[in-house]
C-alpha cells in the first residue's frame, strides 16, 4: 500500500510540469476578421484640358472698322455685338431695296383686286406676283449683307486679346480675336487598352495640375475614341469637367485618377499575409479550446492602405493571425491577446496595382 502512495505521488509531480508546457504552448498572438468593403481600383493618367467651344472672330467680307464692342478678357453672352463694320452702302441698298419692294407689294394687291373683279387677266396677276417675290428676295439679299457688317458672339465665353483697331481694313479670315467657352472643360487622357472593359461613360474622375497643387477637380467620363493605338496600345478618354469658377484654362496638363471596377472584396491586413514564391499564405484561427492555427493558402488581389484583397481562400468572418506569425505553426494551440474586425480605413478605398 506505501509502494501504491510513492507511485502515485510520482506520477503526479511528473503530470504538473507537463500541464505547466501545455499552458506554455498555446501561442498569443493577434488577430483580425475577414471583411467585406466597398473598394475600387485607382489608375492615373496623364490628360490635357480643352476648350468645351472656342472659335476665332473673324469677318465673312473685306471693309473698315468702324466700332469694337468688347474688351480683352470680357465674359460675353451668346448674341452680343462685338465688332461693327462700315455698313453706310448697305443701308443704302436696304433702304432701296424696301422701297422697290413696297411698290411692287401695291402693285399686286391692285392686280388681286382687280382679278378678283375679272377686270384684269390671271397672267398679269401672276407676273405681278413674280416681281414682288423679287423685291422681296433682294430686300432679304440685302439685309444679309447689312448683318455680315455685325459680328455677333456665336456662344457664351470669355474674349481673348484684341488683334484690331477702329479704322483697320479687315479681310476675310482676319481673326478680330478669340472665343472660348470654358464654363466646362474636355479633358483628353490616354489610358491603357486593358482597362478599356472598365471605363464606361458616366465614370467619376480626379484631375490636378501642378497650378494649384493638391487642389482636384472632379468629372465624369463622357466618351472614348473609337480605334485603340495599334504602337502604344492605348486609348484615349474624353472626360467633362465643370469649371465654373473658370480656375482651370486649355491646354493644361492634368494628372488624371480613375475609379474603375467598383466592387465589395473580402479584405484582411497586408501583415497577416505570409508571401512564399509566387502563392501566399496565412494563419487562419479554427474554433475550439483552445483554438489552434491553420495554415490556409489564398489567392490575393489588390493592395492599399494595408488591406489586401481576398480573391479565394478565406469567407468573410474568418479570423486571421496578424501579430506572432514567426513562431505559428500549424495546428499550434493559441491565446488570443487582441482581436480586430479588420482595418480602420475608410470603407470606400482605391486599390494598388
Amino acid at each position: 500500500m506505501r509502494g501504491l502512495k510513492v507511485a502515485l505521488i510520482l506520477i503526479a509531480g511528473l503530470m504538473a510540469p507537463l500541464e505547466a508546457v501545455a499552458q506554455q504552448d498555446a501561442l498569443p498572438v493577434q488577430v483580425a476578421s475577414v471583411i467585406r468593403m466597398p473598394i475600387f481600383d485607382r489608375v492615373e493618367a496623364l490628360g490635357t484640358t480643352v476648350a468645351n467651344e472656342q472659335a476665332a472672330i473673324t469677318s465673312s467680307v473685306t471693309e473698315k472698322i468702324r466700332e469694337i464692342l468688347f474688351d480683352d478678357g470680357q465674359l460675353i453672352k451668346k448674341g452680343a455685338v462685338l465688332v461693327r463694320l462700315n455698313s453706310d452702302e448697305e443701308r443704302a441698298t436696304l433702304q432701296a431695296a424696301e422701297a422697290v419692294f413696297a411698290e411692287r407689294k401695291s402693285a399686286f394687291e391692285r392686280a388681286q383686286k382687280l382679278g378678283d373683279r375679272q377686270f384684269t387677266a390671271a397672267a398679269i396677276i401672276e407676273e405681278r406676283k413674280a416681281l414682288m417675290e423679287e423685291a422681296a428676295a433682294n430686300v432679304a439679299a440685302a439685309r444679309s449683307r447689312l448683318a455680315d457688317r455685325t459680328i455677333r458672339a456665336p456662344f457664351d465665353g470669355i474674349i481673348g486679346l484684341r488683334n484690331i483697331s477702329v479704322g483697320d481694313l479687315i479681310e476675310p479670315g482676319d481673326e478680330i480675336t478669340e472665343l472660348t467657352d470654358i464654363s466646362v472643360l474636355k479633358l483628353d487622357f490616354t489610358i491603357p487598352a486593358v482597362y478599356l472593359a472598365s471605363i464606361r461613360p458616366g465614370l467619376e474622375i480626379s484631375g490636378k495640375t501642378a497650378a494649384f497643387g493638391d487642389q482636384a477637380f472632379e468629372g465624369k467620363v463622357a466618351s472614348l475614341a473609337t480605334t485603340v493605338d495599334p504602337v502604344t496600345r492605348t486609348i484615349v478618354g474624353r472626360a467633362i469637367v465643370p469649371n465654373p469658377d473658370r480656375l482651370l484654362r486649355p491646354g493644361l496638363l492634368m494628372t488624371v485618377s480613375l475609379e474603375l471596377n467598383p466592387r465589395n472584396a473580402l479584405m484582411i491586413p497586408e501583415e497577416a499575409v505570409i508571401p512564399l514564391g509566387r502563392d501566399a499564405f496565412v494563419f487562419a484561427v479554427e474554433a475550439g479550446e483552445p483554438p489552434v492555427a491553420r495554415r490556409t493558402s489564398i489567392v490575393i488581389g489588390r493592395r492599399f492602405n494595408g488591406m489586401v484583397e481576398v480573391l479565394d481562400g478565406l469567407q468573410e468572418g474568418d479570423r486571421v493571425i496578424t501579430r506572432g506569425t514567426i513562431q505559428v505553426k500549424d495546428g499550434r494551440p493559441l491565446e488570443i491577446q487582441a482581436s480586430a474586425p479588420g482595418s480602420s480605413s475608410p470603407a470606400h478605398q482605391g486599390a494598388e496595382g
